[in-house]
C-alpha cells in the first residue's frame, strides 16, 4: 500500500499541467494517508505543507531525495 501511495504522490508532484488536476489527485491521497495514520485530512495537509517548505529551504536535502 505504501508503494501505491508513493507512486500517487510522485505522479501528483511531478505533473505541472494544472492546479485543478493536482488537487483532484492529491485529495484522495491525503484522505487515504489520514485513514492509515488515524488522523484528520487537514493534519496530513498541514504537515505535508510544512515538510515541503523545509525542503524548499534546504536545497541540498531536496537534491538528496531526487537521487
Amino acid at each position: 500500500m505504501v508503494r501505491r501511495l508513493t507512486g500517487r504522490l510522485t505522479s501528483a508532484a511531478g505533473g505541472v499541467r494544472g492546479t485543478a488536476r493536482r488537487r483532484r489527485t492529491t485529495r484522495p491521497v491525503r484522505r487515504e494517508v489520514a485513514g492509515l495514520l488515524g488522523c484528520q485530512e487537514g493534519t496530513v495537509k498541514s504537515q505535508t505543507a510544512k515538510a515541503l517548505a523545509k525542503l524548499r529551504q534546504d536545497e541540498a536535502m531536496l537534491r538528496e531525495l531526487r537521487r
